[in-house]
């Protein structure tokens, strides 16, 4: 794209530039969804309009005089884009004045473009592993490769001989949080002289854009509006606007939260784009086999949906520190604790979250599926807050769970929801799974939230439990112990492979077999006609990929 040519395209997505748009429909629904400041004079189609379609003037191509019109661009959003330009140019149109959508879908990728990041400055890209390497080649990027004073990579120069100012900064590091502290301890600023390298990695927005726009429409059974008021933080601090396993890989976000302030990722581009796959009904960056709310396979459909995207998210779900005072073999290798680099992170990141109210009015607020809330002070800050909340979903292995700590949860939510945790129905397994954690403990915490159940305290209450090799036979006495809690319902999964097992211990834990159905030893326990004769809905299982 020549200089001139960007100058016209981004006085158009601005709108500086009058304009036509050729063609309505999904095309010019979807352009002008995106590009949403376009000012548009006038619409012009192959067939006759329909009244009352739009608030613009329509017209026919051939029915059209360019000298009616003050605008001279015309903006070609059609699936036959070639064909449409050949019968402008046979209107007398001048070539330069014809801009084909797909042209503007490019200026999309220049906000994750570290070239034009660095703003004239070298490349540089900060690492203490072989990802720096990796970074550099996969992006085609002519960069300094520099490691941070820990490392102990000899093909790097040191941090401290560079001039800093000279270059832009691309962190590679294995934490990513070390990367940024030690920019920052040096006097940087994130995004004006560093920015992260998974944000390299993403999908181009004009190639997310283009996939949608181009994608037909699938014929659901229901329309999904959880993108425009659901907002999830993961682990690594990327956002989510549902189950991360229900967004493809492939078109994963990778901005992360403190590279990006809550508000810039809630309004963001990848957002915006992913919420048009909701309203055309395409779907394409879900993934269909994960998402309850969407069939395999579906018939098409022209028509579309519309919802309001709230102006700050209504519901959170928070997974930011990993800090647990259990290490169950389930989930980590062994005790994990926030690193003093990622506090300096979260105390940053928690400060513009209460500054800037973010969780002021939130009708779901949902802690922690990492972690433990009891064991991190930044959750229990997000936790207890000034403003009284909707609905609480709180998960917790209840260890650190009191009574003192559940009476302040009573004055700041309207209603709380409590999941705890269990993986046993007796001391010596628990001990086994959940090392860390204390039997006699728990039983006291949960009986006294059994009572606090009764008391009309808290309006769900769940017991749960990964199934597994050492605990698939007390799936009735799981089941016994939460019938005399008195809880909502017990809720068994299967374990999942987080990537901190070897092959052959996940597979003998596993209790699924490789074409995902029960094994059948499991299966004796789920029938047990104890567990088969509560009432509907108390027993459920939930096994999946």
């Amino acid at each position: 794209m020549d200089r001139e040519n960007r100058k016209l395209l981004q006085a158009i997505q601005k709108g500086e530039e009058q304009i036509l748009i050729y063609g309505m429909g999904k095309f010019q629904q979807d352009v002008e969804y995106i590009f949403d400041e376009l000012a548009v004079e006038a619409y012009l189609i192959d067939q006759c309009p329909i009244e009352g379609h739009c608030d613009r003037p329509v017209f026919t191509l051939d029915a059209w005089n360019p000298g009616t019109t003050k605008a001279k661009i015309v903006l070609i959003c059609d699936f036959d884009a070639e064909e449409v330009r050949q019968e402008l140019l046979a209107k007398g149109i001048s070539d330069a004045h014809i801009i084909v959508a797909d042209e503007l879908f490019l200026l999309l990728d220049d906000e994750l473009d570290p070239v034009l990041a660095a703003r004239g400055r070298k490349l540089a890209v900060l690492t203490d592993c072989n990802k720096g390497s990796e970074v550099s080649k996969t992006c085609g990027l002519d960069a300094l490769l520099v490691r941070t004073p820990e490392a102990l990579m000899l093909e790097c120069v040191e941090v401290g001989s560079v001039k800093l100012k000279d270059y832009y900064f691309i962190v590679a590091t294995r934490e990513f949080e070390h990367g940024i502290c030690v920019l920052e301890d040096l006097g940087l600023k994130v995004n004006e002289d560093f920015m992260d390298s998974d944000i390299l990695l993403m999908p181009k927005f004009s190639e997310m854009l283009h996939e949608t726009v181009y994608a037909q429409p699938e014929d659901q059974p229901c329309d999904c509006d959880l993108p425009f008021f659901n907002l999830i933080i993961g682990n690594n601090f990327w956002p989510f606007p549902c189950c991360p396993a229900g967004v493809q890989g492939k078109w994963a976000d990778r901005e992360r939260l403190y590279y990006r302030t809550w508000t810039q990722l809630w309004n963001s581009t990848w957002f915006k784009i992913f919420r048009l796959s909701m309203l055309n009904k395409t779907y394409c960056f879900c993934n269909h086999h994960f998402c309850n709310r969407l069939q395999v396979k579906a018939g098409t459909t022209d028509k579309r949906v519309h919802f309001e995207t709230s102006e700050k998210p209504r519901h959170l779900q928070l997974e930011i520190d990993y800090t647990c005072n259990l290490h169950c073999p389930s989930c980590r290798p062994g005790p994990r604790a926030a690193t003093l680099e990622r506090r300096r992170l979260l105390d940053a990141i928690v400060k513009d979250a209460i500054e800037n109210h973010v969780l002021d009015d939130l009708k779901l607020t949902r802690l922690a599926g990492y972690g433990d809330v009891f064991a991190s002070k930044y959750y229990q800050k997000l936790l207890y807050g000034n403003k009284k909340r909707q609905d609480l979903f709180l998960i917790t292995n209840g260890n650190l769970f009191t009574e003192d700590k559940f009476d302040r949860l009573l004055p700041c939510y309207e209603n709380i929801d409590i999941y705890i945790s269990i993986d046993a129905a007796c001391e010596d397994t628990y001990n086994k799974l959940r090392p860390g954690g204390s039997w006699h403990k728990l039983m006291q915490n949960l009986e006294m939230l059994a009572r606090k159940k009764r008391e009309g305290k808290i309006r769900f209450f769940r017991i749960q439990m990964v199934v597994q090799e050492d605990n698939y036979k007390e799936i009735p006495d799981f089941v016994r112990l939460g019938e005399k809690l008195g809880v909502s319902d017990c809720y068994m999964n299967n374990l999942r492979q987080w990537g901190h097992m070897s092959i052959d211990e996940f597979e003998r834990k596993n209790i699924l077999n490789p074409d995902y159905t029960v094994k059948d030893k499991v299966k004796k326990y789920m029938e047990d006609s104890y567990v088969v004769s509560r009432p509907e809905g108390f027993v459920r299982f939930d096994f999946m990929k």
